[in-house]
């Protein structure tokens, strides 16, 4: 008997693209040392649930990227704020943002806030954690 292959265990086609990209950006980043993070939005610009958690080290970057409801990457424009990231508010102007955690933040679980552009009654808040 063969192992379930990716296609088999996902439930539709969103699903598959949006774990294969998270799969791709793990094994080329390497552990812990940078972070993939999905965000899919709906036809009106508004972040959906379902943003995996995250783990980051200190001093490492988060790579934020925008997807369609498809699964294919978008370049809906959307803002991140997160306290222990440096300066105050990512701005994603194409669908993507990266920025390095803090190297001195607190290593705890956080909050953070997504706004879509053309959304902002419907934020969502997502959790990380950081790590030494």
């Amino acid at each position: 008997m063969t192992s379930p292959t990716l296609q088999d265990r996902c439930s539709s086609r969103r699903q598959c693209a949006l774990a294969a990209a998270v799969l791709a950006a793990v094994f080329s980043a390497g552990a812990a040392a940078q972070v993939h993070i999905a965000i899919t939005f709906d036809g009106k610009g508004c972040p959906l649930p379902g943003v995996e958690e995250a783990v980051v080290d200190r001093g490492k970057k988060i790579y934020w990227q925008a997807y369609d409801t498809e699964g294919q990457p978008s370049r809906q424009e959307f803002r991140i704020y997160f306290d222990p990231l440096k300066g105050s508010t990512l701005k994603a102007p194409q669908g993507k943002v990266d920025h390095p955690v803090d190297s001195n933040a607190p290593t705890v679980e956080y909050k953070y806030t997504i706004v879509g552009d053309g959304c902002e009654d419907s934020p969502l808040d997502p959790r990380i954690r950081v790590n030494k």
